[in-house]
C-alpha cells in the first residue's frame, strides 16, 4: 500500500489534470490538487521505507545494479514529483506556468512507470516481465 497507492494518486492526477484541460466546465482542480499533494507525500514515505527496506533485504548479486536503478529512479521520481507540486503552486499566480506544470507530471508518471518496472524485477526476478508472455504447457 505504501508503494502502489502513491502511484495512483499521481496517475489520476495526471488524467484528472488532462481531464480537466479538455473539459474545465467539469471543475476538476481540487481533485487534481488532493491526488498531487497527497501523491507526493506518499512517495516520500515510499522512498523513505524503501532505501531502509533495501538495506535489510538480501539481494542476489545478479539483482544489484537493478536496485540501485530502482533506487535512484525512486529518488529521481520523488524530487520530480517536488517540483511538480511548486509548479502546481505558481500555477495559482501565473498562468503561464500550466504547460510546464502539465509536462512534468506527465513526465512523474512515466519514470514511475518505470522505477516500477525496476521494482518488478527486484520481487520477481530478472526475466518476470518476458515470463508474463511465456506459454505455459507448450
Amino acid at each position: 500500500m505504501v508503494i502502489h497507492f502513491p502511484i495512483a494518486l499521481l496517475a489520476v492526477a495526471l488524467v484528472l489534470e488532462y481531464l480537466g484541460w479538455l473539459r474545465p466546465s467539469w471543475n476538476l482542480g481540487s481533485a487534481v490538487s488532493w491526488n498531487l499533494h497527497l501523491g507526493f507525500l506518499g512517495a516520500l514515505v515510499s522512498v523513505i521505507t524503501g532505501w531502509l527496506r533495501a538495506q535489510t533485504m538480501g539481494f542476489e548479486p545478479d539483482l544489484k545494479p537493478a536496485l540501485e536503478i530502482h533506487r535512484w529512479l525512486g529518488v529521481g521520481t520523488l524530487a520530480m514529483a517536488l517540483l511538480c507540486v511548486l509548479l502546481w503552486w505558481e500555477t495559482q499566480k501565473r498562468a503561464s506556468v500550466i504547460p510546464w506544470y502539465r509536462t512534468i507530471l506527465l513526465v512523474v508518471v512515466l519514470i514511475v512507470g518505470v522505477t516500477g518496472h525496476y521494482g518488478g524485477t527486484l520481487v520477481y526476478g530478472l526475466d518476470y516481465f518476458g515470463e508474463a508472455f511465456h506459454t505455459h504447457g507448450k
